[in-house]
C-alpha cells in the first residue's frame, strides 16, 4: 500500500530523486476522427529506454514552486520508500499544468500514477482553475495512454516545440520528438 503526501519546502531535496526513463519504441499516430483528434498506437520494431528533457525545460524552479501558491508537488510513499512524484504549476488560460509525473519502474501499473494525478487535479480545482493540461512526447506512448486512461482528452500536437533546444538544433523534423498536449476540463 502507498500514501500520497504533499511535499513541503523541507522535502524539496527529494524532488527528482526517482529515475524518469520511459520505454520508447511504439509509434503514436494522430488521426482526425468523428470526435476530433484521436490517437492510435502501433507496435514498433525495437524499444529503447529514454530519458526526458531536462527538468529546467519542463517546470519552474522547484523551491520557488513549493514556496508560493502557483504550484504544488506530491509524493507517493510505500512505507519509508519514495515511489512517485507529481508536480503542477499555474498555467495560462485558467489552467494548471502537470509539469512532471513519475513513478518508479517497480511500482508502475499499481495505481500510483493515477493517485498522484488525482492529487494534482484536486489541488488545481481548489485553486479555482478551470482545468489541467499535460504535455508528453510522441516517443512516450505509455504516457499518452496514461493520460487518456485518466480522462484527459488529446488536444493537439506541436511539431516544433523542442526545435530550438540546444540538444535538438539541427535534428531533422522527422527525428525530433513532437509535443503531445492533453487536457482535462473541470465541470
Amino acid at each position: 500500500m502507498f500514501e500520497i503526501k504533499r511535499m513541503s519546502r523541507n522535502e524539496s531535496a527529494l524532488l527528482d530523486a526517482l529515475d524518469n526513463k520511459h520505454l520508447a519504441g511504439d509509434t503514436v499516430v494522430v488521426r482526425i476522427g468523428r470526435n476530433g483528434l484521436e490517437l492510435d498506437f502501433r507496435a514498433g520494431r525495437q524499444s529503447d529506454w529514454l530519458s526526458p528533457l531536462p527538468d529546467a525545460y519542463r517546470r519552474p524552479d522547484a523551491k520557488t514552486l513549493i514556496a508560493g501558491t502557483d504550484g504544488a508537488a506530491y509524493y507517493a510513499w510505500d512505507e519509508t520508500k519514495l515511489i512517485g512524484q507529481a508536480v503542477a504549476a499555474k498555467h495560462e488560460f485558467r489552467f494548471a499544468k502537470v509539469c512532471d509525473i513519475r513513478v518508479s519502474l517497480s511500482e508502475r501499473k499499481k495505481g500510483v500514477g493515477r493517485a498522484l494525478i488525482e492529487a494534482l487535479e484536486r489541488w488545481a480545482w481548489q485553486q479555482g482553475y478551470s482545468g489541467i493540461t499535460a504535455e508528453t512526447q510522441d516517443n512516450n506512448p505509455g504516457a499518452c495512454q496514461f493520460f487518456l486512461k485518466c480522462g484527459y482528452r488529446f488536444g493537439g500536437v506541436d511539431m516544433f516545440r523542442y526545435a530550438a533546444l540546444p540538444e535538438r538544433i539541427g535534428t531533422p523534423d522527422s527525428l525530433r520528438e513532437a509535443a503531445m498536449l492533453f487536457y482535462k476540463l473541470f465541470k
